[in-house]
């Protein structure tokens, strides 16, 4: 094949890619419950739709570029109010965002080499994990998609040396650091295997670089002076809370504590590889990425055992395989550790698996054996496409799946209906009184985000005691259904536990009449399973 037919083929395959991450990103994106973290996400950029305030906290959420993001897209759809969102609202952005970080490979196309980035485009486009958290409204999907974004802006820049590709990148970085807390091991990973690239292509070509002296001093300077700016007028909340750059250097001491060991997300170091590699719960189905992970290990070696002849592109292949191989061993480090996080060197992963497909291509030399070595690579992606459908329509919420963290349970849904059951047919609707009287309660602010009336207590004694417990719903968990009942004056009807997380369950106390009301709209109510409680006569 022609180097003009292959710049002519690139673009169109890329987008083939491109449509194929949407069909697996956009699809039934309402179906699974909200998590916990995309709620608390939603509820924090319905504060900036509402109010039009962002104030940046070091201690939790991560960056604003999220919610500043999300919202222009919300006005766009004619959404005015946090309680008119939707899920998919939320969720189309990452996921659009997502299927864009495949467009992005048209950047790094001459130093990848143009068969190996369609491959490592279409790996993106169906890879399980890539797809899973696409899908879910949190930063980790900007941050690798802002991280790639400046990588390919920088390569350009190399490659045409003009200012613009300086200045995207710089644009790019400053989006990165004001995505999520993380990003010091990505500029970290940047800096540390741009060294290694240097020492290696010393090692191999007998040649010493010296990147640093390559470019005019101004092409450094502008491009970090810009990114500084736009990552501080973000955390400035566009300096209305001028304390925000401040904060965000002091979330890195703060995050610095966090990640050490100890606490529900500490994992060995070892976590990341075993779910990619191979993952099976009680005899359920099986999910791995090995054949991602393998390729890329195919490109690493290859990668590294080539020489340069001075070239650029093997720089840049070079400093690719570097970066992978220390991002993910500073991330294997740190004990603290999400599942989320894997997407910042898996995608670089898929990069070197690019590679490794068209390596294995060149190593069978012969036609035959290369049309057998084609047919079992595209046999490996299909089967991959079957373990991507398999982790996020079949087993999205199952806790089977790898990729399912600390999630809401499905059963959560039903909570969400009855409480809007409820709503219908109380007199005040969504002005209905509602308490909720547990330590844990998230996502249930997003599924009462229509209702103006709701309160939050971690404990019964916490509830003012001026005031009586009773409202017409109370929602709280097993371990303080016996403090709520001692305190509650009216007639109410228990209803059914709800799972909440993983071990964990709410039970909500509604009024008897209003109980009754919403029984009287069932065609063939059937018998309550469950005692009503009428505190008045056990006094």
């Amino acid at each position: 094949m022609t180097l003009r037919t292959q710049r002519w083929l690139f673009p169109l395959f890329l987008l083939f890619a491109f449509a194929l991450a949407l069909a697996f990103r956009l699809p039934r994106l309402h179906e699974r419950p909200m998590h916990v973290d995309e709620a608390v996400q939603a509820f924090k950029t319905g504060i900036l739709l509402d109010q039009g305030d962002y104030c940046y906290d070091p201690e939790e959420y991560h960056g604003p570029t999220l919610h500043y993001i999300v919202k222009p897209v919300l006005r766009l759809t004619g959404t005015r109010q946090f309680k008119d969102t939707r899920e998919t609202q939320y969720r189309a952005v990452t996921a659009v965002t997502g299927a864009l970080l495949v467009l992005l490979f048209w950047g790094i196309g001459d130093g990848l080499g143009r068969p190996a980035a369609v491959c490592a485009a279409f790996l993106t486009a169906v890879s399980p994990a890539m797809v899973f958290y696409s899908r879910y409204y949190i930063h980790e999907t900007l941050l690798v998609f802002f991280t790639f974004a400046m990588l390919s802006f920088a390569w350009r820049h190399t490659r045409r040396e003009k200012v613009g590709w300086a200045v995207l990148a710089g644009l790019s970085a400053g989006l990165v650091y004001a995505t999520k807390e993380t990003c010091v091991l990505t500029f970290v990973s940047v800096l540390v295997s741009l060294g290694l690239m240097e020492a290696w292509t010393h090692l191999m070509d007998r040649r010493r670089l010296h990147i640093h002296k390559d470019l005019p001093s101004k092409h450094h300077f502008f491009p970090f002076v810009l990114g500084c700016v736009t990552a501080a007028l973000l955390f400035s909340a566009f300096l209305t809370h001028p304390e925000g750059p401040i904060n965000a250097i002091k979330t890195h001491f703060i995050s610095l504590h966090r990640a050490g060991p100890g606490g529900y997300h500490e994992h060995p170091w070892y976590y990341y590889f075993k779910m990619l590699l191979w993952t099976r719960h009680d005899r359920g189905p099986w999910f791995s990425e090995a054949y991602i992970v393998l390729l890329s290990a195919v490109g690493f070696v290859w990668i590294l055992t080539r020489r340069g002849h001075h070239e650029a592109p093997i720089l840049l292949k070079r400093f690719l395989a570097f970066y992978v191989l220390v991002l993910a061993g500073l991330y294997s480090a740190v004990p603290y550790k999400t599942p989320w996080c894997v997407l910042s060197f898996l995608h670089g992963m898929t990069l070197l698996a690019g590679v490794g497909a068209i390596a294995l291509i060149t190593l069978a030399r012969k036609w035959p054996f290369q049309l057998l070595v084609g047919g079992l690579l595209l046999a490996g992606f299909f089967q991959l496409n079957e373990i991507s459908r398999r982790t996020n329509f079949k087993f999205c919420a199952d806790r089977r799946n790898p990729y399912v963290y600390a999630h809401t349970q499905m059963g959560f849904l039903k909570l969400a209906q009855r409480v809007e059951d409820l709503a219908n047919v109380h007199p005040q609707g969504h002005q209905m009184l509602v308490k909720i009287i547990s330590p844990h309660y998230w996502p249930l602010p997003w599924y009462l985000r229509k209702f103006d009336h709701v309160g939050y207590w971690d404990h019964p004694d916490a509830h003012p005691k001026e005031h009586p417990l009773d409202a017409p719903l109370i929602v709280t968990c097993p371990d303080l259904m016996e403090q709520v009942s001692s305190q509650l004056q009216e007639e109410y009807q228990l209803d059914s536990y709800y799972p909440l997380w993983p071990e964990e369950f709410v039970v909500p106390y509604i009024q008897k009449d209003l109980w009754d009301a919403f029984m009287a709209t069932r065609m063939n109510p059937s018998p309550t399973t469950q005692p009503s409680l009428n505190r008045r006569n056990e006094s």
